[in-house]
């Protein structure tokens, strides 16, 4: 039993080691400064601690990495607006944080467009807890 427990526990860590990824900023950032039409960006890159900080951040849905950026925001909100890029090498870290951000966030947002940048499978999500606060949306696809 132990024997397969430890199986069990070395391919969950290598298996969320594998969804890292590269992101190619410069292609990235090219694409946000589109969407932006080059106004007031600011990027937000998440490090990946490996599998198991990661797992323990995205259980606590980003903690106080959450909270910061929770803080980033309304003080983007606060100077007159602008854009924010959130983006990381493993893609399930922006999806927890901003889960964690858009919880405790009380204060209207209405002049905050959020870019995230990562993998299809969390845009979706990550659009509905952020529309779902007043803050614009736009997706750049990090997996094409």
């Amino acid at each position: 039993m132990k024997r397969i427990i430890t199986i069990l526990a070395c391919i969950s860590v290598i298996s969320a080691c594998v969804s890292t990824q590269t992101v190619d900023m410069r292609q990235v950032m090219q694409e946000a400064m589109e969407i932006t039409e080059y106004t007031n960006l600011r990027t937000l890159s998440i490090p990946s601690r490996g599998a198991i900080a990661d797992a323990a951040s995205i259980a606590v849905d980003g903690g106080g990495a959450a909270k910061q950026l929770r803080n980033s925001i309304e003080q983007l909100n606060n100077t007159g607006g602008g854009n924010l890029l959130v983006t990381s090498s493993n893609p399930a870290l922006p999806n927890a944080h901003i889960r964690g951000a858009m919880k405790d966030l009380s204060v209207k947002i209405d002049n905050v467009l959020l870019i995230y940048a990562g993998k299809k499978e969390y845009s979706d999500l990550i659009k509905a807890e952020v529309e779902a606060k007043g803050i614009k949306y736009a997706f750049i696809d990090t997996y094409k």
